[in-house]
């Protein structure tokens, strides 16, 4: 913004601002300048970035391993997570999961991240001394981040989940597969998660997107 409008606090001559308003584009009209940077994005290229002296693909490439190492098991986790609580609330005689699961999903997103960390390092760092602080090995270090991420993403999923077996569950095919003599559990499995899924599975990409993004 400074060399766009050629702010005078850069401590910069006219001719060293016009040098670089041309090395960036800066000269171009916006609508130009836009559909500059739309084009280079789609062949990959996001800029420079002033601060760190590099590409922005660089910068991306360098932390983008450490990023996936904690996103991808979070987010295998809560998927995991997120439907066996989904499952096991519709199973006969476990209604009241069902009705515990409603609270959940504003409790876990009202917990801030670093906290629920906080909580985790207490419990089974320094209570059940199951993982060590200092020094941890690679594995050991991403355990409790890796639920920490997890559990505030799981309980919205898994409510999401059952409300979509909910619809499935009085479907016509569903009421045949119990006149047919299946179990419960039997049609709940093959008949009432596998339709279910669509819909949260749908959510489950916008979220991996995020977790990626860092966001």
């Amino acid at each position: 913004m400074l060399i766009k409008f050629q702010n005078p606090d850069l401590g910069l001559s006219s001719a060293q601002i016009a040098e670089m308003r041309l090395a960036y584009g800066a000269d171009s009209p916006l609508w130009r300048q836009y559909l500059h940077t739309l084009l280079a994005m789609l062949h990959g290229d996001f800029g420079y970035s002033l601060q760190a002296g590099l590409a922005v693909s660089s910068l991306i490439a360098s932390n983008l391993p450490d990023t996936l190492s904690l996103a991808l098991p979070a987010f295998l986790l809560a998927v995991a997570l997120a439907f066996a609580l989904a499952f096991a609330s519709r199973l006969p005689g476990l209604r009241w999961l069902s009705n515990f699961l409603q609270s959940l999903p504003v409790l876990f997103i009202s917990l801030p991240t670093f906290w629920l960390g906080i909580a985790l390092i207490q419990l089974f760092s320094f209570q059940l001394r199951w993982i060590p602080v200092i020094n941890p090995g690679p594995l050991e270090g991403l355990i409790l981040p890796v639920i920490a991420v997890a559990l505030p993403i799981s309980a919205p999923l898994a409510q999401i989940l059952m409300r979509s077996m909910d619809q499935v569950a009085v479907q016509p095919f569903v009421a045949v597969a119990r006149a047919k003599g299946m179990s419960e559990t039997g049609v709940l499995w093959r008949h009432v998660m596998g339709n279910a899924l669509l819909p949260a599975l749908n959510i489950a990409g916008l979220l991996l997107g995020e977790l990626i993004a860092g966001r």
